[in-house]
């Protein structure tokens, strides 16, 4: 499933043309104030006036229940059910009100009273790294065991707030959890992160500080034997925390802490490649080839401004720059006496914004799309004239990537005047002027997938299908009831916010690395490709990661409906009668397969799209539907 604009899944369900009642119901105590859902347990968990109760879906019976009382200072979830609540997502894990956070297996509260600030999940070891506001100039880091369910260790760290930090504080003061900036995490154990303006590094097994250095730094990264770390100061001023680099890189030994290195460059820094058991280093000047230990191995500088890839070659390395290539050899000496071409269509201008922004590439056989946080190019490989300069916006278009078929879509949100474009090169599809389309909320559109037959495009109140070509097959909008000043916003994995719903927090990103589901979002470093970007960033492997854990999941049989095909959307909406339901469209077709009844302009409910239930508030009841 690929993401537009904002990471987010929705509601997955099933219905028939008649309203149907709940196939199963439980009966709690109590006055009932909201659900909420953790995707990775598939347990509801129901917050009533008195206590949270997690419910076994399975069975239809309470599990656990833990009183208000236990959970810390939580005013609002002794409230109407205005709560923040959200998950820390492929971890049993949620987080209440940004203080206490507890396992929806068994209600364990791991931590309470401080608030959590950021967090992430290190898969490998199946446990989550949070940190919590201690005394003043400090932080706790604690590490969360997902098999044991308890905290495996917890390291107070001096922490020097950053511009940015104080920024961000200003603009929100109940702020939602984050994932750390650029935390690498080693196959040793150790964990070096940004926090503030401090650079740290910690021992995973015990939560020793091995470093703890005050540095303005704007990116990390380590080379493939997880030997060293290089960090890359930052420029002077905020701006260094928004991905603008200086031009010195310190190299630190993970193990012990202690810099062994400082690497200056010509000019500030672009990008690197782990090449060959070596590191290459761009940077707006030229390219230096450095060893792991920081110390240089070329005997010259390869003094090309624009350089933008490097490979391997039998003689040395072939170096790729403006439309040319020129081999060097291992010492970084020029092979041939004149470089030659590698793109004809390309002019020397045309690589001047590439140089001046991040940009994210794909490359068919037809020839290159380059996609910046503002325009897209498409470069042909034999003809020219079907070159393509369209400017773009990252602010109003929605911009996505389907992998499987290398399918590019892009739309452009006017006011009234949506345009949708639809392009892969190899297909012969390369549209210069859009499908004129009008979207009721262009803004919130945020799935694109490939369905069985084309592609869904959906938000929460709308849809839009396409078949293989990318052509508007048909699209529909749903009113939904109450809609005008409520709070209902269809958030991740198909979770109603309705101010108090889960939203689920994906925890697993890094600092300069866009992904093709995320476009205008982020796009690189200012020079480099996503690519270069994420070199040596470990991916998260979510199938491999799920069948590693299934012994861990509330019941392991969950592993199996991971691998199913999420075939439908739900939609909350109302007849013309004023009958409210949720109805459920096959993503194909656009048609409406079931309805699901609901009595309330604010439904209280989630979805379970991996085992396919709707979990809904119907008085003291949670309501069970099980998706056919």
């Amino acid at each position: 499933m690929k993401k537009i604009f904002v990471c987010v899944l929705l509601l997955m369900t099933a219905f028939v043309n008649a309203q149907r009642q709940a196939d199963n119901s439980v009966a709690l105590e109590n006055n009932l104030k909201e659900v909420y859902f953790n995707a990775f347990s598939g347990i509801p968990v129901v917050q009533s006036n008195k206590e949270l109760i997690g419910v076994d879906p399975y069975q239809g019976k309470v599990i656990w229940k833990q009183p208000m009382g236990s959970l810390g200072s939580l005013s609002t979830l002794n409230g109407e059910g205005d709560a923040v609540v959200n998950n820390i997502n492929n971890t049993p894990f949620i987080i209440l009100e940004n203080k206490t956070l507890l396992d929806t297996r068994n209600g364990n509260v791991l931590l309470k009273g401080n608030k959590i600030e950021g967090f992430q999940l290190l898969p490998e070891i199946f446990s989550v790294l949070v940190a919590t506001k201690g005394e003043k100039g400090e932080k706790t880091f604690s590490m969360i065991d997902m098999k044991s369910s308890k905290v495996k260790w917890s390291s107070p760290v001096k922490v020097k707030t950053s511009l940015l930090d104080k920024a961000m504080a200003l603009g929100s003061t109940e702020g939602t959890p984050e994932s750390f900036r650029n935390l690498i995490h080693t196959k040793n154990n150790k964990i070096a992160l940004m926090y503030g303006k401090s650079i740290m590094i910690l021992d995973g097994n015990n939560g020793n500080v091995i470093l703890n250095d005050n540095i303005k730094t704007g990116m990390l990264f380590t080379d493939s034997n997880e030997k060293n770390l290089f960090v890359v100061e930052g420029s002077p001023g905020l701006v260094a925390e928004l991905r603008s680099f200086d031009d010195s890189v310190i190299v630190f030994d993970f193990n012990t802490g202690k810099e062994i290195e400082k690497i200056k460059l010509e000019d500030k820094f672009g990008w690197y490649n782990d090449i060959d058991g070596q590191i290459f280093i761009k940077s707006k000047a030229d390219g230096m080839m450095y060893d792991y230990s920081g110390k240089e191995v070329w005997k010259r500088r390869f003094d090309e401004k624009r350089i933008y890839k490097i490979e391997k070659d039998p003689q040395g390395y072939v170096v790729f720059y403006k439309n040319e290539k020129m081999l060097v050899d291992k010492q970084g000496k020029k092979v041939w006496k004149k470089a030659e071409k590698v793109a004809l269509n390309f002019e020397d201008d045309d690589y001047d914004w590439l140089e001046e922004d991040g940009y994210t590439k794909y490359e068919y056989k037809a020839g290159t799309i380059y996609v910046t946080s503002n325009v897209l190019r498409y470069f042909d490989n034999k003809d020219k004239t079907k070159n393509i300069k369209k400017t773009l916006s990252y602010k109003t278009n929605l911009t996505s990537f389907d992998e499987e078929t290398k399918s590019l879509l892009v739309i452009e949100c006017g006011v009234g005047s949506e345009a949708l474009f639809f392009f892969n090169p190899d297909k012969g599809l390369l549209p210069k002027t859009g499908q004129s389309i009008s979207i009721k909320k262009p803004g919130f559109l945020n799935i694109f997938e490939k369905t069985a037959t084309g592609f869904f495009v959906s938000s929460p109140w709308e849809f839009i299908v396409l078949d293989d070509k990318g052509k508007i097959v048909t699209q529909k909008y749903y009113s939904t009831p109450g809609e005008t000043g409520r709070k209902l916003l269809n958030v991740a994995s198909g979770i109603l916010d309705t101010a108090g719903a889960v939203s689920e927090v994906e925890g697993i990103t890094n600092m300069v690395g866009g992904t093709p589901e995320a476009l205008g979002n982020s796009m690189g470093v200012p020079g480099a490709t996503t690519d270069q970007a994420d070199k040596g960033v470990k991916q998260f492997n979510r199938g491999e990661y799920y069948t590693e854990a299934a012994d861990m999941l509330y019941n392991p049989n969950r592993l199996n409906a991971f691998t199913q095909t999420n075939d439908y959307a739900f939609f909350f909406t109302k007849d013309k009668t004023g009958n409210k339901f949720l109805v459920q469209v096959e993503k194909k077709s656009g048609k409406e397969l079931d309805k699901l009844k609901f009595e309330s302009n604010t439904p209280k409910y989630v979805v379970d799209e991996v085992e396919k239930r709707v979990f809904y508030i119907n008085k003291n009841n949670l309501d069970i539907f099980l998706i056919k």
